[in-house]
């Protein structure tokens, strides 16, 4: 059970922050009343550096309906790892495909809860995809441009003097994410000095909000490196620096968003699986 209330947006918002919270009903409990259902197989031969084996975990979600709450949505995520020897001696190879769809009820009026949505990005998120930033990869209608700082300026026309404000920069904002989503990674994973391992990563992976939108080749490509050293009692810390080909940033002078590769650094701390 989840309640959320808004009790005050205050005076000084910024651009970004309007624009998430537009539409947002200030004052208002929003209740949320959800069941989760986990199915989980593993069958490797090492919790933190397998070398053989697979595994599968099936995670669903259902809130609203006969479990009453102001929220009504399915939310599914179905993972398959497989894990087997590379090539090379020494250099274990890890595929992972990850898939997610958010429906709402059939007879459903009001939209899915733009905060459920997926959004893909970063290396610590429920959904990485690494080279990018937290939560950046979400549909194309998802992502838009406001203004940041703004610049005033006196209009003379005539008898009329008026004095208007600008933008003289703008950010991306990217919310709401979609309603699908799909990932997909290709490890190498060695050990340099044991418990210290390399890994060698290339991800894959997209979201779509509409069932029409989703093409399953047009997908955001990440490639690097990573480091994974295993501590007692702690699980592992490890750190992946990442090239993300398809980053993009937003162009002034054109107004429109423009492919921009970016290097980016994730730490990572817990009990990760490689």
């Amino acid at each position: 059970l989840e309640n959320v209330r808004i009790t005050q947006l205050g005076d000084s918002l910024s651009p970004e922050d309007s624009t998430v919270l537009a539409g947002v009903r200030v004052g208002e409990g929003v209740l949320t009343s959800s069941v989760e259902l986990n199915f989980s197989r593993n069958s490797t031969d090492n919790p933190f550096y397998p070398t053989r084996g697979t595994r599968l975990t099936l995670e669903s979600e259902i809130a609203g309906g006969p479990f009453g709450g102001a929220v009504h949505f399915n939310k599914d995520r179905l993972e398959g790892r497989l894990y087997l020897p590379s090539l090379v001696k020494g250099v274990t190879t890890m595929l992972k495909a990850r898939w997610g769809i958010l429906t709402p009820y059939a007879d459903q009026n009001s939209g899915v809860p733009p905060y459920e949505r997926f959004r893909l990005g970063g290396g610590t998120t429920l959904d990485p995809l690494r080279g990018y930033d937290d939560y950046e990869i979400v549909p194309g209608k998802s992502r838009v441009a406001v203004g940041y700082t703004f610049a005033r300026d006196t209009i003379i026309s005539g008898a009329d003097t008026s004095v208007v404000s600008f933008p003289t920069s703008y950010r991306a904002v990217r919310y709401p994410g979609g309603r699908f989503m799909t990932a997909y990674t290709l490890e190498q994973q060695f050990a340099i000095v044991h418990p210290l391992h390399g890994v060698l990563f290339f991800d894959a992976g997209n979201t779509w909000d509409l069932g029409r939108d989703v093409k399953l080749l047009d997908l955001k490509l990440g490639l690097g490196l990573g480091f994974r050293m295993e501590i007692p009692l702690l699980g592992n810390i490890g750190f992946d620096y990442g090239y993300g080909f398809d980053h993009e940033e937003f162009d002034e002078r054109t107004g429109t968003f423009k492919k921009k590769g970016q290097f980016k650094g994730h730490f990572l701390i817990g009990n990760m699986g490689f």
